[in-house]
């Protein structure tokens, strides 16, 4: 029977790893990602749809140290569910006992962003699950390696048969797996969000922080404003762009221009959520802030200008938004309304 052009090209996006999850799927639970009211739609990838057998079978290897070099090591040493998925470092420590070169990000919501990595390297989750894997400051491990280890395990063989129909494992669907269940981890269930439903109230401090947080200052009308919500809008906490926030003048780190190669791109990444921020420190790509009020205080006072910061920053006279140390507590106050301590439901 001769196919047509759209089957034709499925078949040549999908791949045969693809097509065996797709295969498998018709025999398993799904599991879609909840999506709460006034949230935009996520775009998930349509070559592995969320299971609840694939979750479970990404949560056990997210778990597992024969991913990493000599087995000395798991994704959860750098990514812990008390800690929004963080890891508290400022530089988390690989397989071999080095140091990285950028503080370890938390791992939420991540069915909303358009790319990975502090400078977006990464269009797809399993590419940088899998790059963690093989990466030789972190996991270091050796794919061929990896692959012959977990083949052994007859019981780990079976869960894969499980969730691809057959009892491979390969390093293309220990990617899947892991995508599944980072894709599942979700935060939306804060303080912040009930005080949304009616279902709780903010206290005079966190009703202050979130004004602040909403609002631009106004000199004429003496309005004041801490403007955070152009670069973090809700309900995410982020647009996911990247941005000079104005750490340095001069950058010991690229950030985004060594992906893009573009000169206007020096000392950019990624904007994050700040959601659960009040448990994710040290803050920044590199761990500059050791504390919540540390971070806040930057923006009064502590912004460098270069030629590629942000413009939302460059806009400000020198000492930023020159919030008060009430108005700076008062901010910390708001955005400790946005954590949770139970992402994986």
């Amino acid at each position: 029977m001769k196919r047509s052009p759209q089957k034709t090209l499925l078949l040549a996006l999908l791949g045969a790893t693809g097509l065996s999850l797709l295969a498998a799927t018709a025999t398993l639970t799904p599991a879609p990602l909840a999506v709460p009211p006034g949230w935009p739609a996520p775009t998930l990838p349509a070559d592995n749809p969320l299971t609840r057998e694939g979750i479970e079978l990404g949560k056990l290897l997210f778990a597992d140290k024969r991913l990493s070099a000599r087995h000395r090591q798991n994704c959860i040493n750098c990514h812990r569910e008390p800690l929004a998925f963080s890891d508290g470092q400022v530089f988390s420590t690989g397989a071999d006992g080095i140091q990285g070169l950028r503080s370890s990000p938390p791992i939420f919501n991540q069915a909303w962003h358009p790319s990975f990595g502090w400078d977006g390297i990464r269009p797809r989750l399993r590419d940088q699950a899998l790059a963690a894997i093989t990466n030789e400051i972190e996991m270091h491990a050796a794919p061929a390696t990896v692959e012959a280890d977990l083949n052994k395990d007859e019981t780990l063989r079976a869960r894969f048969a499980t969730v691809f129909s057959s009892p491979e494992i390969t390093m293309e669907r220990i990617g899947l797996a892991l995508e599944q269940f980072m894709l599942s981890i979700s935060a939306y269930e804060s303080k912040y969000d009930r005080v949304l439903r009616g279902d709780a109230a903010f206290t005079p401090d966190e009703q202050l922080g979130h004004d602040l947080f909403h609002a631009l200052p106004d000199h004429a009308s003496g309005r004041r404003g801490a403007g955070c919500f152009q670069c973090h809008p809700g309900p995410l906490f982020s647009d996911f762009a990247f941005r000079n926030n104005g750490l340095d003048r001069v950058f010991a780190d690229n950030g985004r221009s060594d992906v893009t190669k573009l000169p206007d791109d020096l000392g950019k990444f990624k904007t994050p959520s700040l959601r659960n921020v009040a448990i994710t420190a040290p803050y920044m790509h590199n761990g500059r802030f050791g504390t919540l009020e540390l971070a806040v205080a930057h923006y009064s006072g502590g912004i460098r200008h270069s030629a590629t910061l942000a413009p939302e920053l460059a806009a400000l006279p020198a000492n930023g938004y020159a919030l008060t140390t009430e108005e700076q507590s008062a901010l910390v106050a708001f955005l400790k309304t946005l954590t949770e301590t139970s992402l994986t439901r």
